[in-house]
């Protein structure tokens, strides 16, 4: 195992500073996690976070999801919630949708969707018009068409679940049968009688008797040598 996720705090008070060392550092920092394929998150206001002798008897703890970060933002939450200073908060899920899109049902799918993956969470859909949502936000937040993508995935019943296991199954089984009939194919099969050449039978003896009366005198009485 390695680790796939960078945690670096946001650099403080550096509009102020006059020193440019802090924001090139954390710039060059966040270029070189992103080059490398790594989860990067930058935890901001670090001082007023909670310490683990506090406990919150309420609260929420609210997630604008972004698709494109594979589930990061759904298990940091859920991970939170495991620990005793946050575990009686409640999740709220929030995403973005334009003006024509089904927001009712976009929150029923969202609500399906965290259901399944075993989260309890409120879903809110922001309704924005496309010139309160900036290129970047509209781009990374969920879509109506990756939305729909997601949960056809997820939506395979048992019965969808055991016929793609069982095509799995057979295709496997056609493949092994292939490739026993070309082994069976490729084998060269030899004649039985030259299997059996060594055989001594009546009419090998009967030519070999021929043979040796045939022969010159020589070689008969080389053969007919004894020890």
């Amino acid at each position: 195992m390695k680790h796939n996720t960078v945690v670096m705090g946001w650099p403080y008070g550096w509009r102020q500073s006059e020193d440019p060392r802090a924001w090139k550092t954390f710039i060059h920092t966040v270029r070189c996690t992103t080059a490398a394929h790594l989860a990067l998150m930058v935890p901001k206001n670090v001082s007023f976070y909670p310490s683990n002798h506090e406990r919150f008897t309420d609260g929420t703890i609210d997630v604008w999801w972004i698709v494109h970060d594979g589930g990061m933002l759904m298990l940091l939450p859920f991970l939170l919630k495991q620990h005793k200073v946050w575990r009686k908060c409640k999740m709220r899920i929030f995403t973005v949708a334009q003006m024509d899109d089904n927001s009712i049902q976009m929150k029923k799918d969202l609500a399906t969707f965290l259901y399944q993956l075993r989260i309890e969470a409120e879903v809110e859909v922001v309704e924005m018009h496309d010139s309160d949502i900036s290129a970047y936000t509209y781009e990374r937040t969920l879509m109506m068409e990756q939305r729909s993508q997601m949960l056809r995935q997820m939506r395979l019943s048992s019965a969808e679940r055991e016929r793609e296991a069982q095509l799995v199954k057979d295709r496997h089984s056609l493949i092994r049968m292939g490739s026993l009939y070309s082994d069976e194919e490729e084998e060269v099969v030899e004649p039985v009688a030259d299997k059996n050449q060594m055989t001594w039978t009546k009419e090998k003896y009967e030519a070999e008797r021929r043979n040796r009366n045939n022969a010159p005198e020589n070689f008969r009485e080389l053969m007919s040598l004894k020890p």
